[in-house]
């Protein structure tokens, strides 16, 4: 979890979502608010819809800081738009990049223990599970990378 909330394995993906579990429930929602900024700020964050974990990780921190883990913590990570085109060329994939809504990666932290759960989001039905299964397993290898120990299920 220190990878989590301190190191910067998880900086630059798009935070959708967070729920903490501690005195008092929090959850918060990464949705950028568009109309909050003003011009020049709308063009530096470009096409960016959510915060990245970087912005709201020292947030997360504040309330979970103190003597006791938290009951529940529940990230979910949204990989960032810009990498899913590179990722669609790496894997040589059929899909389009605008049939992608997004790949997701759910970390949740309860009774101790900490899951991580891929998932992806398409804008047509398919059959195909290829993506799936690339998505899978470019987790896994960016797990290994960062040397963070998982345990399939």
């Amino acid at each position: 979890m220190s990878k989590l909330l301190i190191g910067e394995v998880f900086d630059t993906f798009w935070m959708t979502e967070l729920e903490i579990l501690t005195s008092n429930q929090y959850k918060i929602n990464g949705h950028l608010n568009q109309s909050w900024y003003d011009q020049q700020e709308l063009e530096l964050l470009g096409a960016r819809e959510y915060a990245k974990w970087k912005e709201m990780k020292p947030l997360a921190f504040q309330i979970i800081k103190g003597n006791k883990t938290p009951q529940v913590l529940k990230v979910v990570f949204m990989y960032p738009k810009k990498g899913i085109f590179h990722f669609l060329e790496e894997i040589k994939s059929s899909f389009k990049e605008d049939q992608i809504e997004g790949l997701f990666l759910n970390i949740r932290y309860e009774n101790n223990n900490l899951t991580i759960v891929t998932g992806t989001s398409i804008a047509v039905f398919s059959m195909d599970k290829s993506l799936e299964k690339e998505w899978d397993e470019k987790v896994k290898v960016f797990l290994k990378a960062k040397e963070i120990v998982f345990e399939e299920m």
